[in-house]
């Protein structure tokens, strides 16, 4: 439902990013790199939680079984950063909720958060969504929670798009 064609939500949905990932350093970080970068990026994640790269440039993370957080790289794309709130009204766009309710809502020169609780149309009850932006250096990251995760969840991959960083490969085993 989240993940209509055309919209950057379904980029997250067929996300692929970023081969090789691998455990290393603190136990709650996830080091990822490109076969053929020097870059490489490192994901803080919950206790419990591991993660998966996909085909291309893409991370998905969450707990044994369940999809929790997508992450998808854009590169060279910093430019067409978003503020929380052009994160939500595209996700309004697209969707077309029958209500929505912020939750969490953080903008800084390189990173926007947004956690709200929405009714798509036609169904009972609320969902829970995390959708986020992170510039770093040339790159742009856009982060979104599953639909359908509870707001615990949805603060949890908010904290790790937050958080995720770059680092040289050649340190990626450094914490």
């Amino acid at each position: 439902m989240c993940g209509r064609r055309g919209g950057w939500l379904t980029a997250l949905g067929s996300c692929a990013l970023l081969f090789g990932c691998q455990r290393q350093g603190p136990p709650d970080a996830v080091l990822v790199a490109p076969q053929a970068s020097t870059l490489a990026l490192r994901v803080p994640l919950p206790e419990g939680w591991s993660a998966q790269s996909t085909a291309g440039e893409g991370l998905r993370a969450g707990p044994p079984g369940r999809l929790i957080l997508r992450i998808d790289r854009r590169a060279g794309e910093a430019s067409s950063f978003l503020s929380a709130g052009q994160l939500r009204t595209q996700f309004e766009q697209e969707i077309k909720p029958v209500r929505t309710s912020t939750q969490i809502e953080k903008n800084t020169e390189s990173t926007a958060i947004i956690v709200f609780s929405f009714t798509a149309p036609g169904e009972v009850g609320e969902q829970v969504v995390m959708l986020g932006a992170k510039r770093i250096s040339n790159d742009l990251f856009l982060c979104a929670s599953s639909p359908g995760r509870d707001l615990f969840e949805a603060r949890s991959a908010a904290q790790a798009c937050e958080d995720l960083s770059i680092q040289p490969r050649g340190d990626a085993g450094r914490g």
